[in-house]
């Protein structure tokens, strides 16, 4: 019983852990139903990939890997 409640502690701990993370960068590419490969004018494709590669242009100047 004891150990039982020990091990939701410690999930219940961990949970916590894990919401409190925060998202450094991500973006969202969208395709179309049956395609592989990447359509900037396909809905926000476009400002996403530019928003990824003014990040990476700046994380390089700065000397730091992304």
């Amino acid at each position: 019983m004891k150990r039982g409640l020990l091990m939701l502690a410690a999930v219940l701990l961990s949970l916590g852990q894990l919401s409190a993370r925060e998202v450094a960068d991500s973006m969202r590419i969208y395709y179309r139903q049956g395609y592989r490969y990447v359509e900037p004018l396909f809905r926000s494709n476009e400002a996403e990939l530019t928003k990824f590669l003014e990040t990476a242009s700046e994380a390089q100047k700065a000397g730091r890997r992304t």
